[in-house]
């Protein structure tokens, strides 16, 4: 097996072992909190239509409920004022649509390790999980699509390599019935709302609707079922490794650390009514407030 690109899975024993990773090795992934280790990353139109559809293997039925709930948004959305959009601009319509409800296929990811801890575990009655992907193959990844398809540079800058990335993504929304080629888009969309902006959020986007977004994913690493090692094992290897030797992280969060974890990430001033705008952000730090005690 190629040592590049590789999914390892590990478990931390306390809060404390998180700051036993290298600092620079763990800046260079993306990362995302799920309440319960057993997910598997998945976005929520998949969520939706397998929910609905159990048993239906029609492919075609992904894109084709995407497309009409775009359709429908875009003719509705008028009546609420939201105005400004080309039509073509798919992402900033999803994102919109997943801000307000809508199931789409954007994914929610931060820039913050810490950020994705919370959502791990703040509402999660099992053990936890944090999923953590190297954003340096997704931006060489479409760094080199950007020399294939555009122009054969060395190096280009951020701004057009995130304007380039939207362009893509909204061909492949455009088109998504015609798409068969796997992959995952970062995508920092143009227009952002309060929430994304708290919780220091991205999106990542599968290229291809038609197949889940961990089938998507495989074309990042090169072992689809991931190497367990030990803790302390790999904060050794976090020591030494380079920028491409982990494609995809999963760090378990056993249950029985999570009050700790919550009393460590509210004295970093983590909590609730930070992450949320508004009264919503509000409502949801008191769950843990009347605990302040005992936690």
């Amino acid at each position: 097996m190629k040592e590049e690109n590789l999914f390892i899975e590990t478990t931390i024993n306390e809060w404390r072992d998180i700051f036993k990773i290298d600092e620079k090795f763990i800046k260079q992934f993306l990362y995302r909190g799920q309440g319960n280790k057993d997910w598997l990353i998945s976005s929520s139109i998949e969520r939706l239509v397998s929910r609905l559809f159990p048993n239906f293997i029609d492919k075609d039925l992904l894109p084709s409920q995407e497309s009409e709930m775009i359709k429908e948004f875009q003719w509705k959305s008028k009546l609420f004022n939201i105005n400004g959009l080309k039509k073509e601009d798919y992402i900033e319509w999803l994102a919109i649509m997943q801000h307000y409800g809508a199931c789409t296929r954007l994914i929610d990811f931060t820039d913050s390790f810490f950020v994705a801890a919370h959502m791990a575990i703040y509402e999660s009655s099992t053990d936890a999980s944090i999923w953590c992907i190297n954003k340096n193959s997704l931006i060489i990844n479409t760094f080199e699509h950007y020399k294939k398809n555009v122009q054969a540079v060395n190096t280009i800058g951020n701004d057009i390599l995130n304007e380039y990335s939207l362009d893509v993504a909204n061909d492949m929304i455009k088109n998504s019935f015609n798409i068969d080629e796997k992959g995952i888009l970062l995508i920092r969309p143009k227009n952002i709302n309060e929430r994304l902006y708290r919780q220091q959020g991205i999106f990542l986007m599968s290229q291809n609707i038609k197949v889940p977004f961990m089938e998507n994913l495989e074309s990042l690493i090169n072992n689809i079922n991931p190497q367990n090692i030990d803790f302390d094992k790999f904060t050794q290897l976090s020591k030494k490794s380079g920028q491409r030797l982990i494609g995809l992280l999963k760090i378990n969060v056993p249950r029985h650390i999570h009050t700790n974890i919550i009393r460590n990430l509210r004295e970093m001033n983590i909590n609730s009514e930070l992450l949320f705008p508004g009264i919503e952000g509000l409502a949801k730090s008191l769950n843990y407030n009347d605990f302040n005690s005992v936690l």
